[in-house]
């Protein structure tokens, strides 16, 4: 039995397909939503980076001028970053353990603790 790549459905019959590795799917709907996940990540992996960059620059200020708020909004910047661009890093070995749905999923609640977590600390501090 094979684990489908995208649902995560433990499979009889499974399909294969390859994007730039060898993965399997159950149906043709799992097969076309890996596949649109690949293409996504392919497109918009840089602008996740910009973003994680941004909110690192933003901590950096923070460093160095001493003023929180610069650190709070740099949560805030990389938790709307993992709720637009749910595409992390991921390799072939962590998609034979975690599907393609439960990463985007992840991806997106921490997106949303660290918003959340940010808009509670900026109201917190006096600016």
């Amino acid at each position: 039995m094979t684990k489908c790549t995208f649902c995560g459905k433990n499979n009889k019959e499974s399909h294969e397909i390859l994007v730039g590795s060898s993965f399997y799917v159950c149906c043709e709907s799992c097969k076309q939503n890996t596949e649109e996940y690949f293409e996504m990540d392919k497109k918009h992996k840089i602008k996740l980076y910009i973003f994680v960059f941004i909110a690192s620059v933003s901590i950096i200020v923070s460093v160095f001028t001493s003023r929180m708020v610069f650190a709070y909004a740099a949560q805030l910047i990389f938790g709307g970053a993992l709720i637009i661009f749910p595409y992390p890093v991921i390799n072939s070995a962590t998609l034979t353990t975690h599907s393609i749905k439960t990463v985007k999923l992840f991806c997106r609640l921490l997106g949303v603790f660290f918003i959340i977590w940010s808009i509670i600390l900026l109201f917190s501090i006096n600016i």
